[in-house]
């Protein structure tokens, strides 16, 4: 075989690679999340549910301010039922724990309260060694939520506030 269709048939075959590991990719779906509900009661009675349910969960509360309903929790960790970061064959599995970065944000709407929690979710994804790379390759990747911590959020603060 002549040297330059050796070259060429190599640099196909590495084409084919590339596309094949790029095909491998799945991607973190957006999952159907509730993040929100309101609540039949006032701002003062929701607030206080909110920080009770913080303190039962011995959250660490980084910023609250009431005058704007707004709750930021220091950085959570969550395992795998709570997030999706996808998959990558080349790549590998992130793994956990899961950097969740959250808020919650208490509006009144009329006669009733609503509370929206908001949730960013990173990951450390992690290769093993490997004829592509020499070193354990390590990378922060977003993933997204499954609506597991929003929703035990919010069945938290209505349980807490029906035994106010």
């Amino acid at each position: 075989m002549k040297r330059g269709m050796t070259v060429q048939l190599a640099c196909w075959g590495f084409v084919a690679l590339i596309a094949l590991a790029c095909a491998s990719v799945r991607p973190p779906e957006v999952h159907d999340v509730v993040s929100e509900r309101s609540y039949s009661a006032s701002f003062d009675a929701v607030w206080t549910a909110v920080i009770d349910v913080a303190a039962r969960q011995n959250a660490r509360i980084e910023t609250l301010e009431k005058a704007s309903g707004l709750m930021v929790l220091t950085p959570t960790a969550l395992g795998n039922d709570a997030v999706d970061c996808g998959s990558s064959a080349l790549i590998g599995t992130a793994t956990g724990p899961y950097n969740a970065r959250m808020n919650l944000v208490v509006r009144q709407t009329g006669s009733s309260t609503s509370v929206r929690v908001n949730l960013a979710i990173d990951a450390k994804w992690v290769g093993e060694k490997s004829v592509w790379y020499s070193a354990d390759l390590k990378q922060d990747r977003p993933c997204t939520s499954r609506g597991t911590l929003e929703r035990a959020w919010l069945d938290a603060i209505g349980a807490a506030l029906a035994g106010q």
